[in-house]
């Protein structure tokens, strides 16, 4: 009975020994799969993150995709997709899950050929559903599969929904902000519904694309040329991207996220599509009528080389300077003309005409409004005259019938954009007026182009050019 009692004592003792050493394990195996979840969670961020700052396909992207889909399979142990999360339904043609945002966002690539993603559209549909009353996110985000890789797991595109999905990522980021300044219980925001197409070849998603978007305002520039009639093709959309980008980091004061701001504000995509319209390829003309010395028209040519100009005016000694001038700058873009505007000119030619204190606002508009180039349609009229003008023009304006979309002091304008190009403050009473082609068209014409001269500087009429000045050019 002794010996029994403790044989029985040393197998309870060792039982209790075993126990602690399980749970020693067990407490080993928690802190790892802590460790591994805040490694996952934090791969997830850092890919994101890179992702909605700069959400090209790239190979370091690809890369970060296949890390997401293995840390999520080492981490969830369950039957649920590492990157889809948890299937609702299987209907054959698609399938539709509960996903993670944050793992949906790092664990997946955006099609090319949608529009451009923007991370300051996702940043303001973020805000706004902070303070919206409905809980949970609408509709679903649009995936075609990837084909499966050699371990069985696969990945996929974003075809539809990636600022809704790019919003949720953010607002996934900021749970504990979240939780204490939102109208959105945290927990209603932390899961998105996803429906997942098969893999499919590049027409099929095409078709696709355009199928979804066909029902809602999509612009034109951010539909596929080879799935929609009017759509921008791939390079032309990347060269509106890289100019609308460039121009909204120099000038971020200009832009406005809604549709409807005023001039001289400019909503990003509203100009991506106007763009779009006037065609990236096109080259820029520009009128500089009554040039005189080369101001501003010359100045302009310089610094940009990617549009015309034709720098106009009646005195024949004052535009073989501005050639001369021309050719010593390399300003292979500008056309100095000596002849009147309109009639020595070509009509319906230029997107803008600029010019600075040659006549009366009403004379100087009506004498350049046949030059201006003819919208095709309404959202085409791009263009305009831009006049520099001093002094009290009240009464100019009156007398012209129309109030300029933008009237800001040029001053202001020379000082912006980070460099100072008017240190020493010349012209500060002189002011930048914009009147669009659009509301330049719909004044009733005083001639209708039948103007016969030009004024100069000083109010007169300029002489007719000499014979031998005339249409003197140099490219």
């Amino acid at each position: 009975h002794r010996r029994s009692a403790a044989a029985a004592q040393r197998f309870e003792t060792a039982l209790r020994t075993t126990r602690a050493d399980a749970e020693k394990e067990r407490e080993k195996k928690r802190l790892v799969e802590a460790e591994l979840r805040r490694a996952k969670l934090e791969l997830e961020r850092r890919a994101g993150e890179s992702k909605f700052k700069a959400p090209a396909q790239s190979e370091a992207h690809k890369d970060a995709v296949q890390l997401v889909i293995e840390a999520n399979r080492a981490v969830e142990h369950t039957a649920d997709h590492p990157i889809f999360g948890r299937l609702v339904e299987d209907f054959g043609f698609k399938k539709l899950y509960v996903a993670d945002p944050s793992t949906l966002w790092a664990g997946t690539l955006l099609w090319e050929k949608q529009r451009a993603f923007r991370d300051d559209r996702a940043t303001t549909i973020a805000d706004a559903k902070r303070a919206s009353s409905v809980r949970g996110w609408p509709g679903a985000i649009s995936v075609v599969e990837s084909a499966a890789g050699e371990d069985g797991a696969s990945s996929g595109v974003v075809v539809d929904g990636q600022h809704r999905l790019g919003a949720a990522w953010l607002l996934k980021q900021q749970k504990e902000d979240l939780a204490s300044s939102s109208a959105q219980p945290s927990e209603s925001l932390a899961k998105v519904l996803v429906e997942v197409y098969p893999p499919m070849s590049s027409a099929h998603i095409f078709d696709l694309f355009a199928e979804i978007n066909r029902a809602e305002p999509v612009a034109l520039v951010d539909m596929p040329a080879e799935a929609v009639d009017g759509g921008a093709t791939t390079s032309d959309r990347a060269a509106i991207d890289a100019a609308a980008d460039a121009l909204k980091t120099k000038y971020p004061a200009m832009f406005k996220p809604s549709r409807q701001c005023r001039a001289p504000h400019l909503n990003v995509d509203a100009l991506r599509e106007r763009w779009r319209v006037g065609g990236p390829g096109r080259r820029a003309r520009i009128l500089d009528a009554g040039t005189g010395g080369g101001f501003p028209g010359l100045p302009l040519a310089i610094a940009c080389p990617e549009a015309d100009f034709c720098l106009a005016d009646g005195r024949g000694k004052k535009i073989t300077v501005v050639a001369h001038c021309a050719t010593a700058a390399g300003a292979s873009n500008a056309d100095a003309v000596c002849g009147r505007v309109p009639e020595d000119v070509p009509p319906n030619a230029f997107d803008f005409v600029v010019g600075r204190s040659v006549a009366a606002l009403a004379t100087f508009i009506d004498a350049v409004r046949p030059a201006l180039r003819r919208p095709h349609r309404d959202d085409d009229a791009l263009g305009g005259v831009l006049y520099v003008k001093g002094g009290d023009f009240d009464d100019e304006l009156d007398d012209l019938g129309l109030r300029p979309a933008w009237d800001l002091p040029l001053a202001d304008l020379l000082a912006s954009g980070g460099a100072n190009l008017n240190p020493r403050g010349i012209g500060a009473d002189k002011r930048l007026l914009f009147f669009p082609t659009r509301d330049i068209l719909a004044l009733p014409g005083k001639s209708s182009g039948s103007s016969s001269s030009s004024s100069r500087r000083d109010g007169s009429r300029s002489r007719p050019p000499d014979h031998h000045h005339h249409h003197q050019r140099r490219r």
